[in-house]
């Protein structure tokens, strides 16, 4: 356990009252014993008291900052993606001097990314070489979570969102950051799509194998034919693009593959001017 400075300054003061109390009266040598093991008691539970503050603290601080790196990590992938078609010469031929400007832009690409894993590490929340090690990671804490760091952004559009409880343990096998970034995805998607005053409705449920969270809102919805397509990269609907023309088309992507990466799967069901349905099957840890 680390100590501040107080944990020995107290008892340090304390001896050297009682070393010079000793002096004046002899008699009262007795009580040194007992004073000096209350002195450090009181000085070890303040030490432990501050430091519970300051990690509740760092926890808070590691939080936002998860999530914010999160936040960055989207756009990075989606300019990196973007500069890769154009360096691929798949939107048509390139000039020597177009390339020379995209290789630096791609070198910039790297390096942002390079600085939100470096203080992710930094943070204690992510291991860069062990990114996409499975742990057990309470879903639905990780729901509220993402919900909370939403919850600005659909206030502004009158949105109301509810999280729903479970009886059963909805522990699974996943890294917790990309958990965090799959429902950070849907969720987003689920109020990006929906409108003004409209809700979102997110449930738990848990069978012999699989922690399941169905995310529902009552949105713009999609045809069938563009719901056999949403994962696909790049892939927009037309009301989609008009809705919100700042998407990429990337997010649900990414977390369909982040959650097969895991050994889980996403599906949605979607009717148009109705809404969409994700289910997302995590497997469960083991000891669950």
């Amino acid at each position: 356990m680390k100590h501040t400075k107080i944990s020995y300054i107290l008892p340090a003061l304390f001896l050297i009252g009682a070393a010079t109390l000793t002096v004046w009266d002899q008699q009262k040598a007795y009580l040194l014993p007992a004073g000096f093991l209350a002195t450090l008691a009181v000085s070890i539970f303040m030490d432990e008291s501050a430091a519970r503050k300051m990690a509740k603290e760092e926890r808070k601080k590691n939080e936002k900052l998860t999530t914010v790196c999160h936040q960055l990590r989207t756009p990075i992938t989606s300019v990196k993606s973007y500069t890769e078609m154009l360096m691929n010469q798949e939107l048509g031929k390139m000039q020597i001097a177009q390339m020379e400007i995209l290789n630096k832009l791609q070198d910039d690409i790297a390096e942002a990314s390079e600085l939100v894993d470096r203080s992710l590490t930094i943070a204690g929340v992510e291991d860069t070489t062990s990114r996409k090690k499975e742990r057990e990671t309470d879903v639905r804490e990780i729901v509220q979570a993402v919900c909370d760091a939403l919850y600005d952004d659909m206030r502004q559009k009158k949105q109301r969102y509810r999280v729903g409880s479970s009886l059963k343990r909805l522990h699974a096998s996943i890294d917790p950051l990309a958990a965090h970034s799959i429902f950070h995805a849907l969720v987003h998607n689920a109020s990006a799509y929906s409108e003004e005053g409209d809700s979102i409705e997110i449930d738990f449920d848990r069978d012999n194998s699989d922690v399941i969270v169905r995310i529902k809102d009552n949105g713009i919805g999609m045809t069938q034919a563009d719901t056999k397509r949403i994962f696909e990269k790049h892939y927009r609907t037309k009301d989609g693009q008009k809705n919100h023309p700042e998407g990429s088309g990337l997010g649900l992507t990414i977390a369909k593959d982040l959650a097969e990466q895991a050994g889980g799967k996403i599906r949605c069901e979607s009717k148009k001017n109705i809404g969409s349905v994700f289910f997302v099957h995590l497997p469960c840890h083991i000891d669950s």
